[in-house]
């Protein structure tokens, strides 16, 4: 939703504007009643837009890491790929998810990471770190410690003595 707030008069702009499908144009000075109807009444008319735009827009994203964890992922990067605010993004996904994106996405790659430690033995920590989203060994070491309470070498290790 947008709203114009400008000192300038002329009826042209307005007019795009308005087709561009601005709310309102204001001019300046700006009564503050005015204003205060205008925002009172543009909210009663967003919950129901904004709740099925809301799940469109976090089924997209969701879905976009899901499949694309492993890459160098930011709230910057998905806001220009869906073509949306970082901070709408960020609001989003408190509301849809109870976490924030940070910790969305390395939960996601913590879970990614263990099944790569317990289904391909062979493949050393580093690498399954790089499968996962993670560039630095150390940094991958220290994430998945804080999300499991262990280092990736010890989850493998103890999964290795679970099945034997």
């Amino acid at each position: 939703r947008y709203i114009i707030l400008t000192g300038d008069d002329e009826f042209d702009y307005a007019r795009q504007a308005l087709r561009a499908g601005v709310v309102d144009y204001l001019l300046k000075p700006v009564d503050r009643d005015e204003i205060a109807e205008l925002l009172s009444r543009i909210r009663e008319e967003l919950p129901a837009e904004s709740d099925s735009e809301y799940s469109r827009h976090a089924g997209r994203i969701l879905a976009y890491l899901n499949k694309h964890y492993s890459r160098d992922l930011s709230l910057d990067h998905l806001a220009g790929l869906m073509n949306l605010h970082p901070n709408y993004i960020s609001s989003l996904f408190k509301k849809e998810t109870g976490d924030t994106f940070v910790n969305y996405l390395n939960g996601l790659r913590v879970r990614e990471a263990k099944k790569l430690l317990t289904d391909d033995r062979h493949l050393p920590v580093h690498a399954v770190g790089q499968r996962v989203g993670y560039d630095n060994k150390h940094y991958f070491a220290k994430v998945f410690k804080k999300y499991t309470g262990i280092t990736p070498g010890a989850y493998r290790e103890s999964e290795r003595s679970k099945e034997e």
